[in-house]
């Protein structure tokens, strides 16, 4: 991408005659073919500098994850949150992920929705609602894509925070690897 596209350039109707051209280009590849994981897995990173399509502000990401139990309900949430907002996410990425063990992982037995927004004059609001959308349904969020989450936000959405603060305390980890984030989020 040779330049930051201007602000106005990124809008539901770019965003959405892109994803038809793109579906369209998917549909004239029908069949079975293998490709490498990293276009797949990706694609974006084929196009060096792809985060200037969202101009000199940038954008936010988002992503969450919610149960089984209570995806649909949630996941529609969210879409119509996002729509009743008129914004659009360039990229959004929906995976199912199966049962987790892990102690202080992102993933649980649920739907993850991941989405990018440009930064906009209401873009906070909107991930603030959808905060909340994602912790009445019992949901998580992924920290690494996490830039502006509010600490009680995290403790309401993950009981496993306290956990997480002990074992940094206990393994004389918290003055060591700490972060802008982690202290935004009191961790």
């Amino acid at each position: 991408m040779p330049l930051d596209f201007p602000g106005f350039a990124l809008n539901r109707w770019t965003v959405r005659a892109f994803n038809e051209l793109y579906y369209r280009m998917g549909a004239w590849k029908a069949g079975t073919s293998l490709v490498d994981w990293d276009s797949y897995f990706y694609p974006l990173d084929s196009v060096l500098k792809w985060n200037r399509i969202y101009g000199r502000r940038g954008f936010a990401q988002f992503q969450c994850v919610i149960p089984l139990a209570s995806a649909r309900e949630g996941l529609t949430e969210l879409l119509k949150a996002i729509a009743d907002a008129g914004a659009g996410s360039f990229l959004a990425v929906l995976k199912r992920f199966g049962p987790q063990d892990s102690a202080f992982s992102f993933p649980m037995e649920g739907y993850t929705l991941a989405l990018d927004f440009p930064m906009k004059a209401h873009t906070l609001d909107l991930l603030d609602r959808l905060d909340a959308i994602a912790v009445a349904h019992g949901g998580r969020f992924y920290l690494a894509k996490d830039s502006r989450m509010r600490a009680d936000t995290l403790r309401q959405a993950d009981d496993r925070v306290s956990e997480f603060q002990e074992m940094r305390e206990t393994l004389g980890l918290k003055a060591h690897f700490a972060s802008a984030q982690s202290e935004r989020l009191s961790l």
